[in-house]
């Protein structure tokens, strides 16, 4: 049986919290002047992160533009938004947390060395002219000895990062070191933020600990963990929010949090697009998680996950996963192409006591999807509750917004 009382629960709580008044306080106008320099983007960050911890301010508008960051914003004990620029093709607002260092030491043809105080979970290369644009992931490796082996890789271990970029150009000039642990963080806060891009940080780019997020037509990218991320029971709402290129998964929920997500975009991530953990609450509503490393949509430990109207498509791993006492409803889902990286890979899979329940899961050739049964793991189908869909209303144009399609970040392929 669905754990309904939990569900109801934290459902509530989540619905109470988002309904919260705001607080009447001061707006700061933050720009940045034509052709800024770097030690004008730094000022204008900085300006950022001290308007966010006054008490007194209650919402950041923010114009277009490259914003650096030295370290990340913090919210605590109060409602604080913050508003950038939106164009036809995504944020112009970049609130960016990572830089190129000098300090390289040249170690062996091509492979250079470079002290760092922590160790990175994931390293990104950008084109030297175009910093601004996307960014590649350097593939970790085990020992040094790979990373002379191959252009694009890198290798870190305790106070040292050995990296070989992918092109000869200077690592001093195109390797986006991150200067701050979390871009935006809140904790035991409120963050409303939209029309943002977040790129950079050393782990993830919006996190909450036991706090509320709203992200509207935000691109979380190139964070070294998770584009997003929460602990300790945090409520989530994205609309029209894209995650792609992180180190580990787009969007994940820890630990009783719970997340709703409409009209967002996971994709080209080094884990997974979307997954619940620790007995956390999720759902997706015309959502779409391609081209991830593994999974497109996973819950563990006991968590809940719900899919209506979305597509999950030509992810590494299984399109769907329910692992560990998991409990999921799929209803009117495109799932198609699983297994791409590597090996052939089940569709769709319920193992280890989890639970599934399913109503009109198709591939794109309008085939009925089943999943895999492994253990304990259980399917049921449920009656359907409108007419049969076609999956052609489930296309990338039908749920995705229009900047999505526009962006230049988003390499979205139908």
């Amino acid at each position: 049986m669905f754990k309904k009382s939990l569900f109801l629960s934290l459902f509530s709580f989540f619905s109470l919290a988002l309904a919260g008044h705001a607080f009447a306080g001061l707006t700061v106008h933050i720009a940045l002047p034509d052709n800024a320099t770097a030690q004008q983007q730094l000022a204008a960050g900085s300006k950022i992160v001290a308007s966010a911890r006054d008490s007194k301010v209650s919402r950041i508008e923010v114009g277009p533009g490259v914003y650096l960051f030295k370290e990340g914003i913090k919210v605590s004990d109060r409602q604080l938004e913050i508003a950038g620029t939106l164009t036809d093709t995504g944020p112009a607002t970049i609130f960016q947390f990572a830089t190129p260092k000098s300090g390289y030491e040249k170690s062996g043809e091509k492979v250079f060395t470079l002290k760092q105080p922590r160790e990175l979970i994931a390293l990104f290369e950008a084109d030297s002219n175009a910093v601004n644009q996307s960014w590649k992931s350097l593939k970790r490796v085990e020992n040094v000895e790979q990373v002379a082996a191959t252009p694009g890789t890198y290798h870190s271990s305790n106070d040292t990062i050995t990296l070989r970029p992918f092109t000869n150009a200077d690592p001093s000039t195109n390797i986006m070191i991150p200067d701050a642990h979390m871009g935006i963080l809140a904790a035991y806060g409120h963050v409303i933020a939209s029309n943002i891009h977040i790129r950079g940080a050393r782990n993830t780019g919006v996190y909450g600990f036991a706090g509320i997020i709203q992200l509207t037509d935000c691109l979380l990218s190139e964070n070294g963990w998770n584009g997003l991320d929460t602990t300790r029971q945090s409520s989530i709402n994205c609309t029209r929010v894209a995650g792609v290129n992180n180190g580990n998964d787009a969007f994940g929920v820890h630990r009783l949090g719970i997340g709703s997500f409409s009209n967002c975009y996971a994709a080209h991530n080094g884990d997974d697009g979307f997954s619940p953990h620790e007995e956390g609450i999720m759902r997706l509503t015309e959502c779409v998680s391609e081209h991830n490393a593994d999974r497109g949509v996973v819950a563990v430990h006991g968590s809940l996950l719900t899919l209506t109207r979305c597509q999950l498509y030509h992810n590494g791993g299984q399109n769907v996963s329910l692992e560990g006492g998991a409990q999921g409803i799929l209803q009117h889902v495109i799932a198609d192409t699983s297994g791409t990286t590597e090996k052939s890979q089940p569709n769709m899979r319920v193992l280890n006591d989890s639970h599934l329940l399913i109503n009109q899961v198709l591939d794109r050739k309008n085939v009925p999807v089943e999943p895999i049964l492994y253990g304990t793991g259980k399917c049921d189908h449920v009656p359907a509750d409108t007419a049969h869909f076609e999956p052609a209303t489930l296309a990338y144009d039908k749920l995705l917004p229009q900047w999505f399609l526009s962006s230049t970040f988003l390499d979205i392929q139908p």
